[in-house]
């Protein structure tokens, strides 16, 4: 019956660099080192039945190690260790002042991986086995959420929801 017209403009702005090297001692190992350093800056722009703007600055340096045993030519075995992020930012759909400008936090990630890869019968045969364990932080989860101030009695927001964790195993066979 009444039209509530909102526009929103946001803009992200995302700055990194990455390095990563291998050094090998022994006849067998090699060991990984890595990072990445990630900037980013995000705006948001509400205009209609609420009008806001805001900005905001996040940073974070994510590192990676990594240790690899050569058994064979044909296969080896790893761990690696290796961070993730995932920037914060606004929420899109609004119903008020603060949720037009209070940002929602970065998501971090901590991935640890156990591994063996391997080659057989002159290269027709792949066997790799992986066990992985991730471990969440301030993970980011769209919820819906009921609004005395919208148009449709609720609201559909980012939010910090939850610490999770997800582990598991992978197994792959292929024959050529």
């Amino acid at each position: 019956v009444l039209d509530l017209p909102q526009t929103t403009n946001q803009t992200s702005k995302s700055t990194a660099f990455f390095g990563e090297g291998d050094y090998t001692f022994g006849e067998n190992w090699t060991l990984t080192l890595g990072g990445r350093w990630t900037e980013d800056k995000k705006t948001t722009q509400q205009a209609g039945v609420v009008t806001a703007s805001a900005k905001e600055d996040w940073n974070k340096f994510t590192p990676k190690a990594a240790l690899r045993y050569t058994i064979s030519d044909d296969s080896m075995i790893y761990g690696l260790y290796s961070s993730g992020y995932r920037a914060g930012g606004f929420n899109g759909r609004v119903d008020s002042l603060e949720t037009a400008t209070t940002p929602y936090d970065p998501e971090t990630v901590d991935n640890f991986e156990l591994g063996y890869r391997s080659q057989w019968a002159e290269n027709t045969v792949v066997f790799n086995a992986t066990y992985f364990y991730m471990d969440y932080q301030d993970k980011q989860e769209e919820i819906q959420q009921p609004s005395a101030t919208s148009g449709t009695g609720q609201v559909t927001r980012v939010v910090n929801a939850a610490d999770a964790t997800i582990q598991g195993g992978e197994f792959e066979l292929m024959w050529l």
